[in-house]
């Protein structure tokens, strides 16, 4: 008999309370929590509680084969709409279409499959958007790993009135659930940087494809695996189809067994059968396997790309992170300064509030540094690295830091609100204010100067940079006062320097 696990069953009821009072909720639930299975109970749960039909649509033919079976194994029947299924009995109550498929039907009539719960799998991929027209009085649940829209235009707040957070990567590895990683970067000469965006906002596969295709970076890519995950079963995620095939050609002269998967691939069952089996195998493939395949002997994840978006980020490297016999950990390559942007893998993240704050919200990830030794990531505030035990050297200077602790506390005090307004009501011109505003950094300086021994530069820094960010708060209170006309930055910055000079002396 299937029972659910508490943080599951505490899902369910707080889904259950939510959907009941709202006509939208998202269910968040990280890859290996047992998201189909969840959704299964729920739909057990509303069928003996509500009247009407359950349609729950996916987009992939091994997410509705997976959905049907995972039904079936606690008493629930379900029809299939997909292109196989030309003619539906809909003798039944529950049904799990091809979203694809549905679309068209409905396009053709209206009424093809009435439901009063509309379940859908993946929802960030918001390739079902076009069927909710269809189902307005319905009520809607989402399930994702990653709450986060793939339209940073269109974000998912949109569509969903409410959040359940049932449990993320950190939570799944505390309880057991799923296997700890360990995250490497490797110098390969790509220049994140300059990687141009398409209309999108992610990064364009042909600028992609100027770095990461070029054959000194195949050759690195080959390092990589050498490096960390020789004759380990791993997969590897790259930037297209062309680049795929190349990389999995690489590495078979090299006398390795790799193979290329990608949508038209025919043989696809045949590949994923060899890839299951073979103990040291290689498969490359585009995003084709980020989600609704588990292979839980895979030992390494290379992510051979860039990428913008934190939950393709995720949806790749956790892959790697289903439990295994003798598997203590996976691996992470990240070969597109990824991690730098999105954070690791199993960094907590507030998805309830990149839910309802996706702008505000800085996806980036907590501070982290690599180590110069093994290119094990590990996190800024790390004295020592996690892998090799490499000592990172201690922090200098921590007079400067504070030095620039008190210019902060001087700018709390010095009320900038006050002193423009005192200086506009005196019948002063604005410049008076900046002066103000330079004399107590200079005058707040000279009680540290001292204490900065030969570093002075990193000192005069310190007061321009404290200055400019003051400046920039006058100019947010009045724009026309403070407009970069006569009195510029260039103009501040040279008056600034020439009091640090004469009253300070550096």
């Amino acid at each position: 008999m299937i029972e659910l696990r508490p943080y599951q069953q505490k899902g369910i009821n707080e889904l259950t309370e939510k959907i009941n009072s709202n006509r939208s909720v998202l269910f968040q639930l990280a890859t290996g929590g047992g998201k189909t299975f969840i959704f299964s109970f729920f739909v057990k749960k509303w069928l003996q509680e509500n009247e009407g039909n359950v349609l729950i649509l996916v987009h992939r033919k091994e997410l509705l084969h997976q959905t049907m079976q995972s039904l079936s194994k606690i008493g629930v029947d379900s029809e299939n709409i997909d292109s196989d299924n030309k003619n539906p009995a809909f003798d039944g109550r529950v049904f799990v279409a091809m979203v694809q498929t549905i679309q068209k039907r409905l396009q053709k009539n209206e009424d093809y499959c009435p439901a009063k719960l509309v379940i859908v799998d993946e929802c960030h991929r918001q390739d079902f958007n076009k069927v909710f027209e269809f189902y307005k009085e319905s009520k809607l649940v989402g399930f994702s790993a990653t709450p986060i829209s793939v339209s940073k235009k269109d974000p998912l707040k949109n569509y969903y009135e409410q959040i359940v957070c049932c449990a993320d990567v950190k939570d799944l590895l505390e309880i057991g659930s799923l296997t700890n990683n360990k995250t490497y970067t490797f110098k390969n000469g790509v220049k994140r940087n300059e990687i141009k965006k398409n209309s999108f906002g992610e990064f364009s596969n042909q600028s992609m494809l100027d770095q990461f295709g070029n054959p000194q970076m195949l050759q690195n890519t080959i390092k990589a695996y050498e490096n960390f995950c020789k004759d380990q079963k791993t997969l590897i995620f790259n930037v297209s189809v062309e680049h795929s095939k190349a990389v999995c050609e690489a590495f078979k002269e090299k006398g390795y067994e790799c193979m290329h998967l990608d949508g038209e691939s025919q043989n696809r069952d045949k590949i994923l059968d060899w890839f299951a089996k073979t103990e040291n195998a290689i498969l490359c493939n585009i995003d084709i396997l980020t989600t609704g395949f588990d292979e839980p002997s895979i030992k390494n994840i290379i992510v051979n790309r860039a990428t913008t978006s934190l939950p393709l980020w995720l949806q790749m490297t956790g892959r790697g992170g289903r439990l295994y016999p003798n598997k203590d950990y996976f691996n992470i390559i990240d070969l597109g300064e990824n991690v730098q942007t999105h954070g690791d893998w199993s960094e907590e993240r507030n998805w309830n509030h990149l839910f309802f704050e996706p702008k505000k919200y800085k996806e980036g990830a907590a501070p982290i540094k690599e180590c110069p030794e093994c290119g094990y990531i590990n996190y800024a505030s790390a004295r020592i690295c996690g892998e090799c035990e490499h000592e990172f050297p201690k922090k200098q200077n921590p007079e400067i830091t504070i030095f620039e602790l008190a210019l902060f506390e001087n700018s709390k005090k010095s009320n900038l609100k006050n002193i423009h307004e005192t200086v506009v009501q005196n019948g002063n011109k604005p410049a008076r204010t900046v002066h103000i505003l330079q004399n107590n950094i200079v005058k707040e300086g000279k009680k540290f100067v001292n204490k900065m021994g030969d570093d002075k530069d990193i000192f005069v820094d310190a007061m321009i940079e404290n200055f400019e960010n003051e400046y920039k708060k006058l100019h947010l209170m009045n724009k026309e006062l403070y407009k970069n006309g006569s009195y510029n930055k260039a103009y501040w910055r040279e008056q600034l320097l020439e009091k640090i000079k004469n009253e300070i002396g550096c």
